[in-house]
């Protein structure tokens, strides 16, 4: 797990491996029920998992995030996960660079889209 200063806020990350119960972790995220909250995204796909809110049932490969926790509420996110805590920076390796390379892209076309003084996105593909 690591922990980085963003705005004043913390923001722990903690990145799982051979996850065996990502539907479970859906099913509970999609109920609101998951204790301690925390968000997950396929970390091989992060783009598009903030867009589907979270993780698939068949996601093996994870990235937990939470705002402001405290060292308990961490310790509660690893009983969560069944599966291997690996290093960050394994992040870089494993990720599908060239589908967050589209996401981000397409994410610039959206903004470059926007109409002046319009809260409304119009993406193009």
């Amino acid at each position: 797990m690591k922990v980085f200063q963003v705005n004043g806020e913390t923001l722990a990350l903690a990145l799982y491996s051979d996850v065996t119960n990502a539907k479970e972790l859906q099913d509970s995220m999609q109920a609101g029920t998951l204790e301690p909250e925390v968000a997950f995204l396929n970390a091989s796909l992060i783009t598009e998992s903030l867009k589907r809110c979270g993780i698939s049932e068949s996601s093996s490969y994870v990235l937990a995030a939470r705002f402001n926790a405290s060292p308990d509420e961490m310790k509660g996110v690893e009983k969560l996960i069944n599966g291997k805590q690996i290093d960050l920076e394994e992040l870089g390796v494993r990720a599908d660079q060239a589908q967050i390379l589209k996401e981000t892209q397409r994410c610039i076309n959206a903004k470059l889209l926007t109409v002046t003084g319009d809260s409304r996105w119009f993406l193009s593909y």
